[in-house]
């Protein structure tokens, strides 16, 4: 009965995907929320695909706060490679709860709260490590420079992110720096507000936006930015859905008109692959680094009469040429790799001396 009970829904959320938005005021999304449970929680990422989850009430509380940039937690950011079990941290917020007991860029978290995280939903994790402010969360990690396990008692702060930071390059006239960290809400009004605080203090004859390691967020946020330097009415993302093609969100205005270099990695995933593919088509930038993750899918979340919520894909999201990213990824128009130790450190550090990739991007601005 339980499996019928689960297997009943998915087709549901599947029809409805396909034919329409839905509330969910109808389904017992408390009899669902235990059959799901009780099943391991796996049983959407097997029988949907593997970015398909389910939320508690509390988790997708949580999952709210983070897309409007607050929440309580330890601060981190972090991605998972669906080839790896774990989650691994990209970077440590200075000042916070993780940055001062001592976690590390690079650790893999293998557990929280004695939860083992292996083939976890990134976002669930996410809302695994928030909480009130003032409580505790312990966690373990794997650090790979020493195979160490390590555990770490954390109280969870309130963290005010930013989602971007900026700066002019030192000793390179006019070059501009921004580092879109990942897409929330409030990400569009900070993108504006550092490009017009640097543009007051130096006029800005290149800029480089540096989307390494960005895992995406909102996708209505990731193309309101890349409005700003799209001509005006052009189309800024198609999805592909059962019924055919469809013009998505809104559409460039192109007020920023200076010479753009994108920065790419291998975890440049989802909403900051929209951005790139936007920009490149409308050849308004080119990009430096590797090539992307390959996640080019929209997904709904729908919230159930209970709080509860569930995630699965809608449809394929195509860059404004029509080209389907999802599983391949973006190659860059210039390859040069990342090696080395310390990489998300040598990234945050914004020196050229040490980023080739960098480098190479303030090369390619100088030559304009």
């Amino acid at each position: 009965m339980k499996k019928f009970l689960i297997i009943a829904v998915l087709l549901t959320a599947i029809f409805l995907t396909s034919c329409g938005s839905y509330s969910g005021d109808s389904i017992d999304a408390a009899s669902l929320g235990a059959a799901l449970y009780e099943q391991e929680e796996t049983y959407l990422i097997d029988n949907l695909d593997f970015y398909s989850s389910y939320f508690t009430a509390n988790e997708f509380s949580m999952f709210l706060e983070d897309y409007n940039g607050s929440y309580a937690g330890i601060g981190v950011y972090m991605a998972k490679d669906p080839q790896d079990k774990y989650i691994t941290f990209l970077a440590i917020m200075p000042d916070l709860p993780a940055y001062k007991a001592g976690v590390e860029a690079g650790d893999r978290l293998l557990s929280i709260d004695g939860e083992d995280m292996a083939e976890i939903d990134s976002d669930i994790v996410a809302t695994k490590l928030r909480g009130q402010a003032g409580t505790a969360v312990k966690i373990e990690v794997l650090r790979p420079a020493t195979e160490e396990k390590l555990t770490f008692k954390l109280i969870r702060e309130v963290v005010e992110s930013s989602s971007v930071r900026g700066q002019l390059i030192e000793g390179q006239a006019g070059i501009a720096y921004i580092y879109i960290i990942e897409f929330t809400e409030k990400t569009p009004d900070e993108f504006s507000e550092i490009y017009d605080e640097l543009q007051s203090q130096q006029q800005i004859k290149g800029l480089i936006i540096d989307l390494r390691n960005d895992g995406g967020g909102s996708v209505p946020a990731a193309l309101k930015i890349a409005g700003y330097f799209i001509p005006k009415g052009q189309i800024l993302m198609y999805e592909r859905m059962k019924t055919g093609y469809a013009e998505a969100y809104s559409k460039g205005d192109g007020h920023i008109k200076v010479p753009v270099i994108c920065l790419q990695n291998g975890n440049t995933a989802s909403a900051s692959e929209i951005f790139i593919g936007s920009l490149r088509d409308y050849s308004v930038a080119q990009t430096v680094g590797e090539q992307s993750y390959g996640k080019g899918i929209t997904q709904l979340i729908y919230q159930l009469n209970d709080g509860t919520a569930l995630r699965f894909t809608k449809s394929r999201y195509l860059t404004p040429n029509k080209y389907d990213l999802h599983g391949v990824g973006l190659a860059p128009d210039y390859q040069v790799p990342m090696e080395g130790e310390n990489l998300m450190q040598r990234i945050l550090a914004v020196d050229a001396s040490n980023d080739p990739q960098l480098a190479k991007a303030i090369s390619l601005l100088k030559e304009k």
